[in-house]
């Protein structure tokens, strides 16, 4: 908890802008971000004897040896509450200041400044407070004697007044009266120190006013926060602390990480008896099986690892296949979206545009109808009762199609059910060694701790989720004498989750409780988790690395622990999506209560809690039942507010509530437009505003200079406002996905001040902006749409000089033959996607690109054999023609294709013929996808050679076609997947 407040509070002091302030203010920030350094060691140390005393006072669990709770936790708290305080100063310091400085006009500069001089929140006050100190001369003036008769209360009211006012300023006879008003606030401004903020601001408690009571003077704040400071760690020397711990970091970590990057099901030890024996069951007849069964136990015994392996084997056996993960608070309506979801995925099949907003009863329908005639594999994950189970039971169609339903449950049903024991000691020895043994250190190591290692194993009571955790921790240990303390810390009583959540760095505790805050059913986008780590100030900058990157070694590493659980993973093995288990996210969830850290609003059942400044709302609406037991005064100190799932019945958003925001996540807003006064969030770094329904974006989004990321795909939005030039720290702009038509408009003469700018999709293209991208050098995604061939030379030009560029994709018009230029060598480019008609010496540039993994051509109207062009992309890892060849033959030579794994051909009218596979060619290949080619009457001699081979997947094929593939089907041990109806 303070070791969180307090490293939060240095990373965001670390990042402030210090030459835009007054000289003694950027000081005094300095020296308080040097005190907070020397008490961070501190808070860190005590850390672990906290965390373990709470565990004790939660249970009820008595000690001897345990250190004085009432001292140590009173001091921890005091530590965490100063920090809080002091970065909510801080903060609103930033903020108040930054509008002073980038507000376009006088009057609303003299408006902010009024914040500073008076506790009242009646913004009335504040401007009586502050005309107070001006001359007698000014103070008599008609205009300023009206301004005291005011009674407003909001900030609206008073500059809708002061709007009305202007043409009296403007007259010229009040021309010198504005001048010396404008010279009497300046002065004051420069006068400002941190101490009259603290004796002024009025969003401190009480417990920090106290503390810094005699800082009422200027420059006394300092002075203050050094003597508090001092006295804390004073006192940090009197409590007795563990301490003296060592933490795995840089690139000592990434190699520890690395080994487990790729790591899936073969973390399974154990349990080879029982994952037989349920393949079994998946396999067998119909009359000797019953159509569901359940894997039960406790939580963290490896329910879910079990059913993976038993899902990864058994689902090339039947022709579509579903894993869903059950919540208790979601709806049925849910459960049935995810498993048509499901469904469709397994066949290829996209998924109805209106399938989030799908009643019951039609998904149902749905469901039935795709399911006649087919072989279904559910897994329903983690049910918390079996009235879902009946449910989906009763969906499924009745006839001579067969349905397995396999259940994972802490609830016990006694009808077919396996229910997994703890692991053996031998087992759990073995997986202890398995996680915690890297090849750097070898067993040699291993045994020298052999008999600390067993009674490890033996205080973790053959649980697999606290073995692996604990394995995983301790694999970042690199002296026996570390070994030793973790386990003195399980011989005190600390759960496992407490020990390795203490053992995780202040940030990563931090990037911990974020990501357990999120629904448990969520799949969460790593890309989207790490940009808001980033927005909240969350990851540790290292030097000549991108914050990008340096969030990436903190998921890796979380990662790694088993704090996260990776759910997908690209082709080429890199974390897709992640979710954290059940388990692991309750205990996150009340440590995150305890610390103010989050609030989950639906499931608050007590007062808004005091300095948290984070909201997640799932499961309710904004300003609907779920909040209207809050007033706005406990929205007021917010930095991040996630609202996280469609809803049809969000009430207007009064973004006057969230002044301090950084983080505004709406995502599935159901109104058509957002108010004006999201301009007014001056802090504001994130906004996601994804599948809402808004259809025009307001201008005061201009004012957002400090904005990182937009998100705005699946919207209906077309065009970015105008004069965004001030947005130079924005870092990604996310207007449409890459494999649509759709794009939205910028104006020209913009993209150029977007320096910083990593990730551009879905920007329409035109001639001002392919010139304009030559200035964007930092750009690793670009996704461009409606390109025609003149945009092509400059658009190659600024691409050349992309040196950081991995995913390019340009959707468009360039069959011009006309067009003659040389082609950009991208060495850095891993995945290209075209879409549109194509020349064919664009398709030989392509056939160059040697570093390319992933590639995707469609609508290409080739007549070239792309095959045989691209052939010796050495690192080509997936290759997708849909609609891309108007040929009639494919073939390729030998060697071809090395590390291939996936090809799908689909669309292709006139094709043929395939020419038999020739030996060495594609000997890597896993997946092979033919779709919707009526001329195409046989499968391609030589599949017996890939010896890699699994799956083949077939969807509307001739009836000739479909013959050999029933032939292959039969004889074959490929998973043979049969979608869609025959040509």
């Amino acid at each position: 908890m303070a070791a969180q407040a307090v490293s939060n509070f240095l990373r965001k002091l670390k990042a402030f802008p210090m030459y835009k302030v007054d000289t003694r203010i950027s000081e005094e920030l300095r020296d308080i971000e040097k005190v907070f350094s020397l008490l961070l060691p501190h808070v860190q140390n005590a850390e672990w004897d906290e965390l373990i005393n709470r565990e004790k006072e939660q249970e009820g669990r008595k000690s001897n040896d345990r250190v004085d709770i009432s001292e140590l936790n009173t001091w921890h708290w005091s530590v965490a509450v100063c920090a809080a305080e002091v970065e909510q100063i801080f903060i609103m310091y930033n903020f108040h200041m930054y509008n002073l400085f980038n507000t376009p006009t006088f009057y609303m500069k003299f408006l902010y400044s009024c914040h500073f001089k008076t506790d009242s929140n009646n913004v009335a006050d504040k401007i009586r407070n502050c005309l107070s100190i001006l001359s007698r001369s000014i103070r008599a003036s008609p205009m300023i004697q009206a301004i005291f008769t005011l009674d407003q209360t909001s900030v609206e009211d008073c500059v809708l007044l002061l709007s009305k006012v202007s043409e009296v300023l403007t007259s010229p006879e009040m021309t010198e009266l504005l001048l010396n008003l404008e010279r009497t606030v300046y002065r004051q401004h420069q006068q400002w120190s941190l101490g009259n903020l603290l004796s002024n601001n009025g969003s401190t408690t009480s417990q920090i006013r106290m503390n810094f009571e005699s800082a009422h003077m200027e420059g006394q704040v300092k002075d203050a926060i050094f003597l508090e400071s001092a006295h804390m760690i004073d006192q940090a020397k009197e409590v007795k602390l563990f301490g003296g711990w060592s933490y795995a970091k840089g690139e000592e970590f990434l190699a520890i990480n690395r080994s487990h990057q790729h790591q899936l099901v073969a973390d399974m030890v154990g349990r080879e008896e029982e994952v037989k024996l349920l393949e079994g069951w998946l396999l067998a007849k119909e009359e000797e099986c019953p159509d569901i069964i359940t894997i039960s136990g406790e939580a963290g015994i490896g329910k879910t690892t079990v059913a993976e392996a038993v899902y990864e084997q058994g689902q090339k056996d039947f022709d579509c296949h579903a894993w869903v993960f059950v919540s208790k608070n979601d709806s049925t309506r849910r459960v049935m979206q995810n498993i048509l979801k499901g469904i469709l995925k397994s066949i290829s099949v996209m998924a109805p545009y209106n399938i989030d907003t799908m009643g019951e009863k039609p998904l149902k329908k749905l469901i039935n109808s795709w399911l006649i005639g087919k072989k279904f594999l559910l897994i329903l994950d983690d049910i918390p009762s079996w009235e879902i189970v009946e449910v989906v039971t009763n969906v499924m169609p009745r006839g001579r199609e067969k349905t397995r339903i396999l259940v994972t449950s802490r609830v016990s049903n006694e009808l077919n059910e396996y229910k997994l024991c703890k692991l053996k000691s031998v087992d759990s020895y073995h997986l202890l060694h398995k996680h915690a043994c890297t090849s750097e250190r070898g067993d040699e190591f291993f045994s020298s701790v052999d008999s600390v290692a067993k009674d490890i194993v033996r205080l973790s009571c053959g649980l697999p989720l606290a073995i692996v955790t604990v394995g995983r921790m301790l694999s970042t240990k690199h002296t026996a004498e570390d070994w030793i303390k973790v386990h003195q810390m399980f011989l005190r009583g600390a759960c496992f989750m407490s020990l390795c959540y203490a053992d995780l760095s202040p940030e990563l505790q931090s990037c911990f409780l974020y990501a357990a805050s999120f629904p448990c059913h969520f799949e969460i986008s790593c890309k989207k988790m790490k940009r808001l780590w980033i927005a909240e100030d969350f990851v540790q900058h290292e030097d000549n690395r991108t914050l990008e990157e340096s969030a990436q070694d903190q998921l890796d590493e979380l990662i790694h622990r088993n704090m996260i659980q990776v759910v997908k993973r690209n082709i080429d093995g890199r974390v897709k999506t992640c979710r954290i288990l059940r388990r692991m996210r309750k205990f996150a969830l009340r440590r995150s209560e305890g610390d103010h850290f989050t609030v989950i609003l639906p499931s608050l059942k007590r007062a808004f809690p005091e300095r948290c400044h984070r909201a997640f709302l799932y499961g309710a609406s904004y300003d609907g039942t779920s909040t209207s037991k809050f007033s706005r005064k406990d929205f007021s100190g917010l930095y991040s507010f996630l609202a996280l799932e469609l809803n049809q019945h969000q009430a207007p958003l009064n973004l006057n509530d969230f002044r301090l925001l950084c983080v505004l996540e709406l995502q599935g807003f159901c109104h058509e437009s957002l108010p004006d006064a999201i301009g007014d969030l001056s802090l504001l770094r994130y906004l996601g505003l994804r599948s809402g329904k808004i259809k025009k974006l307001p201008v005061s989004l201009k004012k957002l200079q400090r904005l990182q990321t937009l998100d705005i795909r699946d919207t209906v939005i077309r065009d970015l406002p105008d004069d965004l030039e001030g947005w130079q720290k924005l870092r990604h702009l996310l207007l449409e996905r890459s494999f649509t038509d759709k794009v939205v408009n910028l104006r020209d003469g913009i993209i150029e001040a977007f320096i910083d700018l990593q990730t551009l999709a879905g920007l329409k293209m035109t001639e001002a902006i392919a010139k304009g991208l030559i200035n964007l050098r930092g750009i690793r995604k670009l996704s461009i749409g409606a390109v025609q061939g003149l945009h092509l030379l400059p658009l190659f030009k600024a691409v050349e000089r992309m040196e950081f560029l991995r995913s390019f994709t340009m959707k468009g018009s360039f069959e011009d033959e006309s067009y003659k230029f040389p082609f950009p060598q991208l060495y850095s480019l891993e995945k290209l996607c075209i879409g549109g008609p194509m020349m064919n010496n664009l398709l030989d540039w392509v056939g160059k690109l040697h570093y390319v993994k992933s590639l995707y051509l469609w609508d290409s109207k080739l007549t070239k054999d792309p095959l045989r062009s691209l052939q010796h992309l050495s690192n080509l890892m997936v290759l997708s023609l849909c609609n891309s060849y108007d040929g009639k033959n494919i073939e390729f030579g030998h060697e071809g294709f090395p590390k291939l794994k996936k090809l799908s051909i689909l669309h292709c009218q006139n094709l043929k013929s395939w020419e038999e596979i020739p030996h060495g060619a594609m000997t890597k290949l896993e997946t092979l996808n033919f779709g919707y080619c009526p001329s195409l009457v046989e499968l391609p001699k030589g599949l017996d050679k890939l010896n890699s081979l699994c799956s083949i997947e077939v969807s509307n094929m001739s009836s000739q076609f479909m013959q050999y593939v029933h032939e292959l089907q039969s004889i074959s041990r490929l998973s043979i997947s049969i979608r869609g109806t025959v040509q």
